[in-house]
C-alpha cells in the first residue's frame, strides 16, 4: 500500500505555516503566565533553575535539575554544588541519605527534590548563597565519565585540550558569558535593523 501523494500548493502550505506559528505563539504566551502547581513536581524536570532561589523561598519544596559541579563529603553529610546555565545551588545530603550520593560523579546530570532551607555558612559570592536544598530524592538522568579537565573558571585544561573537548568547554561560566554577550549584541543589531525596515533573508529559499 503506497502512501497518497500530497499535492504541493503555496496556498495550502501558507495556511499550515500560519496555523503552526499561531499555535507556537499561543504556547509561548501560556508558558509565560502559567505557574505549575507543586503536585506536578514529580513529573517535571524542575520547578526552579539553579540560579533562582533566594532567602524568601525558604520553606518551599522544589525540584532542580543540572550538572554535578563538585562533591564534598564530610563523613555524615555530603554537599553537592548543582549547576545549570543560570547558576549554582548547594545541595545537602544528610547521613540518612548517603545511599543516594553513592555512585554520583562530576558532570552527572541529576534531578533532586527537597526543602529549601537557610544556609548556616552563607556564600556572598553567588546569588543563591543564602539557601541550600535538603535533598529527599535524587534521580540520575545521565551519568558521565570523569571530565578531562575541570569545568570551572580556573580550569586546569590547556588550550589544546579544551579545543579538543569544546562541547565540555562551552559549559564553563566564562565561555557561557561570551556566548550570551554575542547573542545579545546580535539580537540588538537585528532588532534595530528590523525597526528600520530591513529584512534579513537567506538563500536559496
Amino acid at each position: 500500500c503506497q502512501p497518497a501523494q500530497r499535492k504541493f500548493t503555496w496556498a495550502n502550505d501558507s495556511r499550515l505555516l500560519n496555523f503552526a506559528v499561531s499555535k507556537i505563539q499561543a504556547a509561548r504566551r501560556s508558558r509565560a503566565v502559567y505557574s505549575y502547581p507543586q503536585s506536578f513536581a514529580h513529573i517535571m524536570y524542575r520547578t526552579h533553575n539553579c540560579g533562582a532561589l533566594r532567602k524568601q523561598d525558604i520553606g518551599q519544596r522544589v525540584t532542580l535539575s543540572g550538572w554535578v559541579q563538585t562533591i564534598r563529603n564530610f563523613g555524615g553529610i555530603t554537599f553537592i554544588d548543582l549547576r545549570d546555565r543560570y547558576g549554582i545551588t548547594q545541595l545537602v545530603f544528610p547521613e540518612s541519605r548517603q545511599d543516594i550520593v553513592h555512585g554520583l560523579g562530576r558532570e552527572f546530570v541529576i534531578r533532586v527534590t527537597g526543602l529549601t532551607t537557610e544556609r548556616s555558612n552563607k556564600n556572598p559570592h553567588i546569588p543563591t548563597g543564602d539557601i541550600e536544598i535538603q535533598v529527599d530524592t535524587c534521580e540520575i538522568l545521565n551519568s558521565s565519565k570523569v571530565p578531562p579537565f575541570t569545568l570551572q573558571d580556573d580550569t586546569d585544561g590547556g588550550d589544546d585540550l579544551r579545543m579538543r573537548y569544546r562541547y565540555l568547554d562551552l559549559r564553563r561560566n566564562t565561555v557561557r558569558k561570551n556566548l550570551e554577550l554575542r547573542y545579545r549584541a546580535s539580537r540588538a543589531a537585528r532588532n534595530y535593523l528590523d525597526q528600520e525596515g530591513f529584512m534579513e533573508i537567506e538563500t536559496p529559499f
